[in-house]
């Protein structure tokens, strides 16, 4: 059986090889150059083109607080976020650093390592971002626990996956870098994260849809077919409300999916 409730054991150990290929260069790279090897710093209050609220259009700290409301959250029943290929993670700590015990936010990252040194180069610098202040060098437990959504393995009493979070947030992570640029994968992707969803539960993915290649990039970036991409939209439709929002003169959508 494989250790993924969404791949064949063929196609989780394919994936694997591929974050373990990925990671290897990652870690050359970072410690060969000793500076950021490719954008990681994306949070909320950063310049334009990094801040997660104005590529998402969405206000996180808002859409958090209303579900730790509505959830009546504390420690023992605490938010749930999933924060997708988290980069130095500095939005999880932002969430918690806001929201304390009341929210467990868990992320995904291609390499622990890595994140470290880069967290190591602001800390050096004494940077400091909104809601957390300086930046410390270690990652939180929860930080880059995993490579991939597709290693979420904790099902419910009738082995489906089980249904953990109350809002997932991919930001230039997994479905941009991580999928190959194959409809078949991208498919898969997405039903992993509608099923990781709870009832009301928000996903929302930056940037999404039909995009080119470009060279000289740390990992392929995704060209889908737009007609397998509405395909499977539709397709998502029975389970989730799927909404798609595009800025003016944006080539970038940023999809929204809320489960039913």
């Amino acid at each position: 059986m494989s250790e993924s409730p969404f791949l064949t054991s063929p196609e989780y150990s394919k994936m694997v090889e591929g974050w373990k290929e990925d990671k290897t260069r990652e870690d050359a790279k970072m410690g060969q150059e000793n500076k950021l090897v490719y954008t990681m710093s994306r949070h909320v209050g950063a310049r334009e083109d990094l801040d997660l609220n104005k590529l998402h259009n969405t206000d996180f700290f808002a859409v958090v607080e209303e579900k730790i409301k509505s959830n009546k959250s504390n420690r023992t029943n605490p938010t749930m976020v999933l924060d997708v290929g988290g980069g130095m993670h500095l939005f999880s700590n932002q969430l918690r650093s806001e929201f304390g015990s009341k929210v467990k936010v868990i992320s995904t990252g291609l390499s622990k390592d890595t994140s470290e040194q880069a967290r190591g180069i602001l800390e050096k610098t004494k940077s400091k971002i909104p809601h957390i202040e300086e930046v410390k060098k270690e990652l939180h437990p929860d930080d880059s626990k995993m490579h991939s959504v597709f290693q979420l393995n904790k099902t419910d009493e009738a082995g489906a996956p089980k249904a953990e979070f109350d809002l997932i947030v991919d930001t230039y992570g997994e479905q941009y870098y991580g999928l190959g640029g194959d409809a078949v994968w991208l498919e898969k992707y997405l039903k992993a994260i509608v099923s990781k969803l709870k009832s009301g539960g928000v996903a929302t993915i930056y940037p999404f849809g039909n995009y080119g290649t470009h060279s000289g990039q740390k990992i392929g970036e995704s060209s889908f077919q737009a007609s397998e991409v509405y395909r499977i939209l539709k397709e998502l439709e029975g389970f989730c409300t799927v909404e798609q929002h595009r800025e003016k003169n944006s080539s970038h959508a940023t999809l929204k999916l809320i489960k039913k």
